[in-house]
């Protein structure tokens, strides 16, 4: 079991960590953590277009795989879940809102989203509402340099995506993305065990490129 604290690799039995010495705690793997001793709750948005709801389940579905084994409490808001907006809710006013409340945002981009207006605009709130907000835009195709045929640098050099840095949907960007999601909640968390995390990754990052193939 690993330790959400110092990511130690303990035996699968124990109870106390042999590095730290805090006491394990499982993470339910589809259900968003929520430990007693952490009140402060990390909401994540995921901006995307209604056409790539399949994609950005699988994506969804592959954070929370890796964000349960890490001590804090979190949300992540994804307007396209079944449920995640209360019925009779103002949709609009929701993801204002969850926009308001996030530090950090993934941007799902494909050759059929990366240009629709709501995604666009989405990308926009974030930059003009504050500096500290950390958006990750992920470029998914088949092709490294290309985003399901669209030329990447089109992504690149265009507004909005030229004010951020673009992330390539393959094993070592998304890896690499985890864990400056991870920096940026609990800062210099995962400064020196780099490696460790990518390959406790890998899996799940593994199972979501193949399933969006």
């Amino acid at each position: 079991m690993i330790c959400s604290k110092c990511y130690t690799d303990n035996k699968q039995d124990a109870t106390y960590c042999a590095n730290c010495g805090i006491k394990l705690t499982k993470g339910n793997k589809m259900e968003d953590r929520k430990l007693e001793d952490n009140k402060k709750v990390e909401n994540i948005f995921i901006s995307h277009a209604e056409v790539d709801r399949d994609i950005v389940a699988d994506f969804r579905e592959m954070l929370k795989l890796i964000l349960c084994q890490h001590p804090f409490e979190y949300k992540i808001f994804c307007s396209s879940e079944i449920g995640c907006i209360e019925c009779g809710k103002d949709t609009n006013q929701e993801i204002h809102t969850n926009l308001s409340n996030c530090n950090n945002v993934f941007c799902i981009l494909t050759k059929k989203s990366y240009n629709r207006p709501w995604v666009m605009y989405e990308i926009g709130y974030i930059k003009g509402k504050s500096s500290k907000k950390n958006l990750m835009p992920i470029a998914i195709g088949t092709d490294m340099n290309k985003v399901k045929g669209i030329d990447i640098n089109k992504i690149k050099n265009g507004y909005p995506y030229s004010m951020f840095t673009r992330y390539k949907c393959d094993e070592e960007h998304l890896s690499s993305l985890m864990i400056q999601l991870l920096n940026n909640i609990i800062p210099n968390s995962c400064k020196g065990k780099e490696d460790t995390l990518k390959k406790l990754f890998a899996p799940h990052v593994k199972n979501f490129l193949e399933k969006i193939k």
